[in-house]
């Protein structure tokens, strides 16, 4: 949800318009470059989260956002999730740590 949050940004390196040209001039596939390998995790990951239906079937479906279906997703894994090994507490404390990062993070951009 964080990356939804932030938006999207537009700048030189992302756009890669140089980029562009010799891909369109020479070898026709970007996924050979350097610029593709180190951008596509960070920029092409779509979660499950996202909906890519068209805007009739999104409609007809109950016109959920992401963060509606997040909040499915959320309920159905701690409904049916078993846990095998329990995190120990240095794991848990470790965790918590974390959110509050993101959450003090994401307040002082003043997105939550």
């Amino acid at each position: 949800m964080g990356r939804f949050i932030e938006g999207i940004d537009v700048n030189d390196e992302l756009l890669a318009t140089n980029l562009i040209d010799k891909v369109i001039t020479g070898s026709g596939s970007f996924l050979g470059e350097k610029h593709t390998r180190e951008w596509w995790k960070k920029e092409f990951y779509v979660p499950e989260v996202m909906d890519r239906l068209p805007y009739d079937l999104w409609n007809g479906q109950g016109k959920k956002n992401e963060t509606a279906k997040a909040k499915e997703k959320v309920e159905d894994i701690l409904a049916t999730h078993k846990v095998s090994v329990p995190l120990t507490e240095e794991q848990n404390n470790e965790i918590d740590k974390i959110l509050n990062e993101a959450k003090r993070y994401y307040k002082k951009l003043g997105l939550i």
